[in-house]
């Protein structure tokens, strides 16, 4: 009895096995998300230090 034409693809010669194809890299841009320590502004810093002058001009005159 011949073999069927139709064979699987194992038995025949000139079947290889494929490599699995590998997943993409994915590359993000920008800032890392579990960057915690990110300078504040220059906006922020001038209205903490003109506030902190603001008490301590307050607290002098109070005590002087």
């Amino acid at each position: 009895m011949s073999r069927s034409p139709h064979g699987s693809p194992r038995t025949a010669a000139w079947a290889t096995p494929q490599k699995p194809r590998t997943t993409p890299r994915v590359v993000r841009v920008g800032r890392a998300a579990n960057d915690n320590t990110r300078p504040p502004s220059l906006r922020a810093w001038l209205t903490a230090a003109s506030l902190a002058l603001a008490v301590a001009a307050v607290v002098w005159l109070m005590v002087g």
